[in-house]
């Protein structure tokens, strides 16, 4: 059974936040969106550690290290990295990253323009990776 440790340190905010709708909501939204990726670690059995690093999945281990949940991109990473500890494991590399991403997606309260780019860098950083370190070669970009 995990503890309420796996929260983390709330992202509290000083008291002259109240008197700024826009920094409320904000920080509103990060704590629901932590929140769920929590709820989520708790429902499935995974383990989450909060670092200030990359965020990275054991899927073996069933536990994931994360970078905080502020904005939306790194929620949609967490998501992302839960996926390969919950989602399905292909065998290739570039289909493990792209499944974690369906079972981020599938997931997710909701699924904003800028979790997509977040999405897309990410997908186009692992193809860039595979050409650089496996003789990928890529069709030309129109």
């Amino acid at each position: 059974m995990r503890s309420l440790t796996a929260l983390g340190s709330w992202p509290y905010r000083a008291k002259h936040e109240w008197n700024h709708p826009g920094l409320l909501m904000k920080s509103l939204v990060a704590r629901l969106l932590k929140a769920h990726v929590v709820e989520l670690s708790f429902r499935f059995d995974v383990d989450v550690q909060w670092h200030a690093g990359t965020s990275e999945a054991f899927r073996e281990e069933r536990r994931v290290r994360l970078v905080d949940v502020g904005t939306e991109g790194s929620y949609a990473v967490a998501l992302h990295e839960l996926g390969h500890v919950l989602g399905r494991n292909p065998r290739h590399r570039l289909e493990q990253e792209g499944m974690a991403w369906v079972w981020a997606r599938e997931h997710a309260l909701v699924w904003t323009p800028s979790m997509s780019r977040k999405m897309r860098g990410c997908l186009a950083s692992y193809v860039e990776f595979a050409h650089r370190t496996s003789n990928v070669v890529l069709p030309d970009r129109a």
